[in-house]
């Protein structure tokens, strides 16, 4: 039995069609590593109104399975952050992108900082399959306005990879349905917690299985209507 004095750890992932990449990514949690180190962990699949089998694969490897029909980024995000169980959370998307099989290291930076959240910066150790360059650029963009427009310093404004304490949701006023939750979550953890948040690199080595659900154009008039709600308030309702 795991030690009790290790709090429990939530791996959340939103998935809508990943039947296919959904094995490769549960089993590259490093489970019994870290029951070993004595936390227990539970893996929580948001299944985002799929039309394959992607709830049925998620049980039948261990997952714990949450059904959100509104589709949607921050829809399953914010369903997912009201269903872990865990102390601490680890998130990603179930495409095989982003290396759940680190988490045992961004846990021990976590507590060794006593940090509070995590993001993570995927340009730091990128394989040259990681992203297309549609998507480098986009990132450069949107990283340069929310830099600019909300004080910060971040290297990857869009990464989905984030390990924050649960109790720390509280103190975040998260709104957005859709991919600008990956930038608002950053914004108010970075606003709001203050040096108890950090950016940390990570080895963003994996080819992706599956189709992208990033819509660029889509996603980047939506961020930017976001920003506009986020930095100007009332105003930019009016504009948009």
């Amino acid at each position: 039995m795991p030690r009790k004095n290790k709090p429990m750890i939530s791996f959340l992932m939103p998935a809508l069609n990943e039947e296919d990449a959904l094995p490769v990514v549960i089993k590259s949690i490093p489970s019994a590593k870290l029951k070993k180190s004595g936390y227990n962990v539970e893996i929580v699949v948001v299944d985002n109104a799929s039309t394959d089998n992607t709830a049925k694969v998620a049980k039948k490897l261990g997952a714990r399975v949450v059904k959100e029909r509104k589709r949607g980024y921050g829809s399953a995000y914010k369903k997912g952050f009201k269903s872990v169980k865990g102390d601490i959370v680890i998130t990603g998307d179930a495409d095989n992108t982003y290396p759940f099989r680190d988490a045992l290291k961004f846990l021990r930076i976590l507590e060794k900082e006593d940090l509070e959240f995590i993001t993570t910066n995927r340009f730091a150790n990128m394989g040259k399959e990681s992203m297309t360059f549609r998507n480098k650029f986009g990132n450069y963009v949107f990283r340069t306005a929310t830099n600019l427009l909300f004080g910060l310093k971040l290297d990857d404004s869009w990464s989905g990879m984030w390990i924050f304490r649960t109790k720390a949701l509280k103190h975040l006023n998260i709104t957005s349905d859709g991919m600008p939750l990956s930038q608002e979550i950053k914004i108010e953890a970075f606003k709001k917690l203050g040096v108890r948040a950090k950016e940390i690199p990570i080895n963003f080595t994996n080819v992706r299985i599956g189709e992208a659900k990033l819509e660029p154009w889509k996603d980047g008039v939506r961020t930017l209507k976001f920003f506009a709600r986020k930095k100007f308030g009332f105003v930019a309702l009016i504009i948009f």
